[in-house]
């Protein structure tokens, strides 16, 4: 049994995730391990002979999986492993901070490809056994910086279309694992070139080649790849010049969204897919001009149902759907020189809900990603400005939408004897944008306000206290 030796070699040293082989009844196992340490074991895996003991330890809990020996001997278990790096075994007895090299149960060469930083399958069944270790292969080599070996390659790209049969929930956690690490683009083309990306999401196979107008350095599928990689450089932190909001920019994108996803990580996704509908939309006028009107909304739609079928969160798919329905608005909401109006900015604010930052991030990473190597920094800088305008003043409490408002329905239904229904609902937004726009900034003054808005639509014939469906026009 290990439990004994548990206590002084792994919990005292706060190891958060061991795997451990046993050679008798794994949930047995776990079972005596959390009883004798405080833990829990957690009946998971049953199916695939898989027991999770969770200890507390010193600096945080220590997460063991157990699992029971297969094959017979260790080697044997080893051997119906994925990848050589991760079929090394240690004895218990002899681990610990520092072991000797030569204790490492290592058939297969794991230290070879360790140190060659290669991953490289166990068997030609691996990926049979499991598609999913393919996009795991991936995610190995972008965490580590090791490469794919050769064959590894091959034989991945020859299995690639089979990833579809794996259930969506874990596609979605390792494909946003490899979203996550640094250097995504690198990342997404090593999964392009492998057969693996469109094959997760079919729809960005249509965006090869689309050529774009002048503006766009890059087709629109490749400007999508470079545009994650662009929200990897404005939230980073030594993001490009003109680039906003120090160190609160670092907290609220390393902020948990669910699905076990930074913030960071949802942007990026938010990037790779802004263009998707783009393929399905485009026109050339008579000019010869590329266009491609409308490919916000329906790339909000196209994204809705990609987040469905990789099983993302409601909460997460509806940020997602709005940065990609809305990541226009940042750069049409002035023209020439001008910045973003306070009503304008309170509008999208409103509109965009929880997404307004990451939308106006996204905004940053397009900008990036069309220019390219062709970026003229006297244009970025102005983009910038226009952006950290929207971006400040709409974090202002009198702009912000999120705040509570100066006054609500029940006052005016009381004030102005109002009946119930759309027309209240209409004068308190325009109250919040008037007080967006420096207007009101009390209560008295809002209801001065809207008392003025009432005679005015009165004498316009728009009001008639009776009637609130005359008002409604």
């Amino acid at each position: 049994m290990v439990g004994g030796f548990l206590r002084d070699s792994i919990v005292s040293k706060a190891a958060s995730d061991i795997d451990i082989v046993v050679p008798r009844d794994p949930f047995a196992e776990g079972r005596d391990l959390a009883a004798s340490f405080g833990g829990h074991a957690l009946p998971i895996g049953q199916d695939h002979g898989l027991a999770r003991v969770i200890l507390p330890a010193s600096g945080g809990n220590c997460i063991l999986d157990i699992t029971g020996m297969r094959g017979g001997s260790l080697e044997a278990d080893l051997a119906l492993r994925d990848f050589t790096v991760d079929a090394m075994a240690l004895a218990l007895d002899v681990w610990s901070d520092e072991f000797p090299i030569e204790s490492v149960i290592d058939p297969l060469g794991g230290l070879r490809d360790l140190e060659a930083g290669i991953v490289r399958m166990v068997s030609p069944k691996a990926f049979s056994d499991d598609p999913l270790r393919m996009l795991r292969a991936v995610s190995l080599a972008a965490r580590l910086g090791f490469s794919l070996e050769a064959y590894t390659r091959a034989a991945i790209r020859q299995s690639a279309p089979s990833v579809t049969s794996v259930a969506s929930e874990r596609v979605r956690g390792v494909f946003c694992d490899i979203l996550a690490a640094d250097g995504a683009k690198s990342n997404l083309a090593l999964l392009d070139e492998l057969g693996l990306l469109c094959a997760i999401i079919p729809e960005l196979e249509e965006a090869k080649g689309v050529r774009q107008p002048h503006e766009h350095y890059w087709d629109v599928f490749w400007h999508s790849l470079q545009a994650v990689e662009g929200a990897e450089r404005v939230t980073r932190d030594a993001p490009p010049p003109f680039v906003p909001w120090g160190e609160e920019r670092e907290e609220y994108f390393a902020q948990d969204s669910g699905d076990n996803l930074r913030r960071r990580t949802l942007l990026k996704l938010g990037c790779l897919l802004h263009d998707v509908a783009k393929p399905r939309t485009k026109t050339i006028d008579e000019n010869g001009r590329t266009r491609f009107f409308g490919h916000h909304t329906m790339g909000a739609e196209m994204t809705l149902e990609i987040m469905r079928r990789l099983r993302f969160s409601a909460a997460n798919t509806e940020a997602v759907c709005l940065m990609v329905q809305n990541h226009l608005r940042p750069g049409q909401m002035s023209q020439g020189e001008d910045l973003a109006t306070p009503r304008a900015i309170h509008r999208f604010f409103r509109d965009v809900k929880g997404s307004t930052i990451d939308t106006l991030y996204l905004s940053f990473a397009d900008y990036l990603a069309a220019r390219g190597p062709d970026l003229v920094e006297a244009d970025w800088r102005r983009h910038a400005g226009k952006v950290s305008h929207i971006l400040a003043e709409g974090m202002r409490p009198e702009v912000n939408p999120a705040l509570p408002p100066l006054v609500n329905g029940h006052d005016l239904m009381n004030i102005f004897r109002l009946p119930p229904g759309p027309r209240v609902g209409e004068l308190l937004e325009q109250v919040r944008e008037a007080e967006a726009a420096g207007e009101v900034s009390s209560p008295e003054e809002a209801i001065a306000w809207i008392e003025r808005s009432l005679g005015d639509r009165a004498a316009q014939g728009l009001v008639a206290m009776s009637s609130p469906r005359r008002a409604e026009g």
